[in-house]
């Protein structure tokens, strides 16, 4: 009885699937379309993001979010909607890299270029010369700067 079933299952067609996952919410349904659709989403995330790893990890990242997508959406066409929405995220998996290999290059090149091994050194000669610019200053001015600081 479970084997006809499943046939009956793998049988109805993509808006069939979808509109009696909508109404069951059963992932069973879901299933059968992951099942139908991955290499096709599989083959545009490689497309993309030209890393298998990466592929397989979005493939699982996209099905999560149809899952509930599906049960809010009009979709007239699957194989069309989860095209779109599989470019969609990959082409906003490589903009969050850009961001981040930005971020990381900014913060590398804005890092001064101290020798942190010599920390004490460092801190002792930028003291020295403070307390030489503050003997430069009129007794007024020297006050305010220490009553300041």
């Amino acid at each position: 009885m479970i084997k006809l079933k499943s046939n009956r299952i793998l049988k109805l067609s993509d808006i069939d699937l979808i509109g009696k996952y909508k109404r069951s919410g059963n992932s069973v349904y879901i299933g059968v379309l992951f099942e139908r659709y991955y290499q096709l989403t599989f083959g545009v995330c490689l497309k993309y993001l030209n890393n298998i790893e990466d592929s397989k990890d979005a493939v699982i990242q996209i099905f999560e979010k149809i899952i509930e997508d599906v049960k809010t959406t009009e979709i007239d066409n699957f194989s069309s909607w989860l095209y779109s929405v599989s470019k969609n995220h990959c082409l906003m998996e490589i903009r969050g890299r850009k961001r981040r290999l930005k971020r990381e290059e900014t913060f590398q090149n804005g890092l001064p270029n101290v020798n942190y091994d010599d920390d004490h050194s460092f801190i002792k000669e930028k003291i020295l010369k403070i307390k030489t610019a503050l003997e430069l200053l009129s007794e007024e001015q020297k006050k305010c700067i220490e009553l300041f600081y």
